[in-house]
């Protein structure tokens, strides 16, 4: 039976309606780039690399005990409910309406955050080309402003238009990790010492100065749900298991493979390059002009994340919509079959942000302008890792219910042994809660920001963000509840 077909006496109203009206035109390979583009982001494994020989150590920690758990769950969830949604309809198959949307607003509050931050990001390149390029906070506010209107106006393409681009790009990403892993083996094939002393017992070992790339580690292995979202708009040869192997399987070796370069390259001094790093060993070794190329790709794949990503939440707020949480005008769709409402109710929210940090600081000087783009990247990312690392906790409670509620479907859609996942269950919320912690407890930007300050200004916005979610849950299941109850009571009459 067709997976469309499939409908839960209770299920919400979305899994039959979505399928009606967007349709089916991602594959295996497409959504496989769309894993990469969400969960692969360099600049990731630039910064782990900085604590020197165990970052190694700490990406396959990261692996072992969070990245391979989340993706077994994510397989699990996926085959059982391969539905518009991915955390919001697993929550709602097992914890009900409140749960479920609470958990949506988790899930989708960092993005228009997180939108500025990941594009802030790409400051650290144009600064590697030219120290002189957008210092200032309005150089740099105007320029992501521009940008974050372009991803809108990109995302309000059909999809299969928007896909193509990924695709090419996320491609011409990999390619650019290969030239750089390339890199490292002519380096030391010509002669060059590594530039890390990897022979050191001392460099492999665990500290308390470097426990904190465990979180950035969550980070880069975070959102590996993200591209579930768009379940219902896949083709009907469409195979989770599939997209999810493969997808893994290119960024653990492109973390791994340029933090290793990185490594032997650059070794000590990626602290003064920090992302430029991967522009600079393209050009020690292949000169110049690759290098350039090298940048081009990695900045053009900014915009690219940011376009995928708002096309794929803005389908969470739609979902949202259908089933009576949000209003129904974000459920509405332009010509080219884009949730039109939701991608610039996000997009102006996205806005809104950028313009407050980016010109604040000329109505009440609160941050030197050349410190301001790290520290709001920083602090977009801590609070998207916070957000999401919960997130992807309520991801483990969803495959325990799942197989307490519905255990013979739970076996017909499992695909690796029952101890495994069980493993999984346990190690994987065990790994969240540290990074919780860890991300939490230490300044990611010490230069400019105190431990306290950090934690009270990342803290802070987590809580607001949990505040409001909840608050907003509360207010909608209680109105759709008395709607219901209203329904019932003329129907009766």
């Amino acid at each position: 039976m067709n997976k469309r077909t499939l409908v839960h006496p209770h299920a919400p109203h979305s899994e039959t309606y979505i399928p009606r009206v967007l349709p089916g035109v991602l594959g295996n390979f497409d959504m496989t780039m769309n894993f990469v583009a969400v969960v692969f982001l360099v600049v990731n494994s630039i910064r782990v690399s900085s604590a020197g020989p165990v970052s190694i150590f700490y990406w396959f920690l990261g692996l072992i005990c969070f990245f391979l758990p989340a993706l077994l769950a994510v397989g699990q969830l996926g085959r059982m409910y391969p539905n518009e949604g991915s955390t919001y309809n697993w929550t709602y198959r097992g914890l009900g309406r409140f749960w479920s949307f609470f958990c949506t607003l988790l899930f989708w509050l960092p993005n228009p955050v997180g939108m500025v931050g990941v594009l802030s990001m790409a400051f650290y390149f144009l600064r590697g080309l030219n120290s002189g390029w957008f210092v200032e906070p309005w150089q740099q506010g105007v320029s992501i402003i521009g940008v974050i209107v372009f991803v809108a106006v990109f995302s309000l393409q059909r999809l299969r238009v928007i896909q193509n681009v990924v695709n090419i790009v996320v491609l011409l990403n990999i390619f650019s990790v290969a030239l750089v892993g390339l890199a490292a083996l002519i380096w030391l094939l010509g002669g060059h010492q590594p530039a890390t002393d990897l022979a050191s017992s001392r460099a492999w070992a665990i500290s308390p100065q470097n426990m904190s790339m465990l979180g950035v580690v969550a980070l880069a292995y975070l959102g590996l749900h993200v591209p579930a979202i768009s379940g219902a708009e896949t083709t009907s040869k469409f195979s989770p298991t599939r997209y999810l192997f493969w997808g893994s399987l290119i960024v653990v070796l492109s973390y791994v493979m340029v933090n290793l370069a990185v490594l032997l390259i650059e070794g000590p001094r990626v602290a003064i390059l920090g992302p430029f790093a991967i522009v600079d060993m393209a050009d020690q070794v292949f000169g110049k002009t690759v290098g350039n190329i090298v940048a081009v790709i990695n900045l053009a794949a900014y915009p690219v994340k940011c376009a995928i990503t708002s096309s794929i939440f803005a389908r969470l707020l739609m979902v949202a919509s259908v089933d009576r949480f949000l209003p129904l005008g974000l459920c509405k769709l332009n010509h080219n079959r884009a949730p039109v409402n939701a991608i610039l109710f996000q997009t102006l929210l996205a806005l809104l942000f950028a313009a407050v940090i980016y010109f604040l600081p000329y109505i009440t000087p609160l941050l030197n302008p050349q410190t301001l783009s790290p520290v709001v990247a920083s602090v977009c990312l801590a609070m998207l890792t916070l957000l999401w690392t919960l997130s992807t906790l309520v991801i483990f409670i969803n495959l325990l219910v799942a197989y307490i509620r519905d255990r013979q479907k739970f076996h017909q859609c499992r695909k690796v042994p029952m101890p495994l996942i069980w493993l999984s269950m346990f190690i994987g919320p065990f790994v969240c809660v540290l990074a919780l912690v860890v991300v939490f407890a230490a300044s990611e930007a010490e230069n400019v920001l105190t431990d306290m300050r950090w934690q009270l200004l990342v803290g802070g916005l987590t809580v607001i963000c949990l505040i409001l979610a909840f608050t907003a849950s509360l207010l909608v299941t209680s109105e759709a509840a008395w709607q219901d109850q209203a329904r019932n009571e003329v129907s009766s009459t």
